[in-house]
Parts: structure tokens; C-alpha cells; sequence
């Protein structure tokens, strides 16, 4: 026996390669799809057992219901006089909501 050819292994033929190739792309696309998804499985199931599971959750807190607490009042009401149009209107309302909203 040639010492060479003795730790050589024998050339795979193509078609056995090609099934290699192709088991290999179809774990590494199971594996990485799996990682990518795992962390949605796991919020999928923690809220989920909080949901099943509320008398549990609940018993962490004082109470049921938890008193409301006003954070500010605001004042919405507008007088516009009786001959403007809706279309007039509208800019003008829409300016305040959006700066109570960013404010």
C-alpha cells in the first residue's frame, strides 16, 4: 500500500456531495430561523402565562384596582363665533391638539 494514499480518504461522488451541501443549507437555515424566532416564542409565552395564570399575577399588587391619580387638567372648549365653517375651524383645532400632545 503506497504510505500517501493511506490517510487519504476516497473522493465522495458528486451526487452525495450535492446532499451534503443541501442538508447543510436546510440545518443552518433551521437553526438561524430558530434564532431569530425565539425571542417572540418567549414573550409569545410569558404573556400568555400571565394571562392563564392573573390570580397569581395579581396577588403581587395591594390592590384590584389602584386609585387613579389626575396628572393635569386640560381645558378644551373652544368658542368660535357662529359664521366660521367647519373647514375654518379645523386648522385651529388640530394646532392645539397637537401642541397638548407634544406639550
Amino acid at each position: 500500500m503506497n504510505p500517501s494514499a493511506a490517510g487519504e480518504l476516497p473522493a465522495a461522488p458528486s451526487s452525495e456531495t450535492f446532499v451534503r451541501s443541501i442538508s447543510r443549507l436546510i440545518r443552518r437555515i433551521h437553526m438561524f430561523t430558530g434564532l431569530f424566532l425565539a425571542p417572540w416564542m418567549l414573550m409569545y409565552a410569558l404573556s400568555t402565562m400571565v394571562m392563564t395564570h392573573s390570580d397569581f399575577v395579581f396577588s403581587f399588587y395591594p390592590s384590584k384596582s389602584p386609585t387613579m391619580v389626575t396628572e393635569r387638567k386640560l381645558d378644551y372648549a373652544r368658542l368660535f363665533p357662529t359664521n366660521v365653517t367647519r373647514e375654518q375651524i379645523g386648522p385651529s383645532l388640530w394646532a392645539v391638539a397637537c401642541f397638548r400632545f407634544c406639550c
